[in-house]
């Protein structure tokens, strides 16, 4: 995902990444906290796919990460901004749901003296019908499902479901050594990011695209 965001032509198409149509698409982004931490970070090309992300009209769009923070809770910011899509205010301008300024983001919602969040009722009610919590439903889910497992389930008309037997596949010394390699470049990658963006100076304004002019003539519904 990283190479790509260096490079100004899609690797499989030759096509300008500028020039992409993302309208009417299905959008699958693995990994997408690298890119949510490139975007934050103000990289050139990270930044243009938001744009096109948040400009593309009837696009259904799945992030998959297991790290959705990777350094600081503004790197949420694009991927809810993403989801919710543009907003238009009561005086015809449109904005985004978040603000895209780590500054203002930072200013409103965290209180930097004791690192913790505020206005927190805000903030759950701008990503009301984004964000879910279950709790421990997960957890309670999945330790009912390991007895199912170990049990032959019988139902008529179909064959009998035998236990599942789960064994676990180590890697060899050759795939270890290629996954490490990965990633190192991966850290590398991430830490380069972050001192060359000032994140580690404490320079932290970082701003995103605004969309003020830019939704005016086109929106998420078509």
């Amino acid at each position: 995902m990283l190479d790509k965001l260096e490079t100004t032509t899609d690797a499989f198409t030759g096509v300008e990444i500028k020039s992409l149509q993302l309208d009417n698409k299905l959008i699958v982004m693995d990994e997408f906290h690298r890119l949510g931490v490139a975007m934050t970070n103000g990289r050139k090309n990270a930044t243009a796919l938001y744009d096109m992300l948040m400009t593309a009209k009837n696009c259904k769009i799945i992030m998959l990460t297991a790290s959705g923070i990777v350094n600081n809770l503004y790197e949420m910011v694009p991927a809810l901004n993403i989801c919710k899509g543009p907003i238009k205010t009561e005086d015809g301008e449109w904005t985004s749901l978040l603000p895209e300024s780590s500054e203002d983001f930072e200013r409103y919602f965290i209180d930097t003296k004791h690192m913790k969040l505020k206005n927190v009722d805000k903030l759950q009610a701008r990503i009301t019908g984004l964000v879910s919590y279950k709790g421990d439903l997960f957890e309670r889910e999945v330790l009912g499902f390991y007895p199912m497992m170990k049990t032959t389930i019988k139902k008529e008309h179909y064959p009998d479901r035998l236990p599942i037997k789960i064994e676990a596949v180590h890697m060899s010394n050759k795939q270890w050594g290629v996954y490490e390699q990965a990633r190192e470049k991966e850290r590398l990658e991430t830490r380069n990011a972050i001192v060359g963006s000032g994140w580690a100076k404490g320079e932290r304004t970082v701003l995103l695209p605004t969309y003020n002019e830019k939704f005016e003539t086109s929106a998420r519904l078509s």
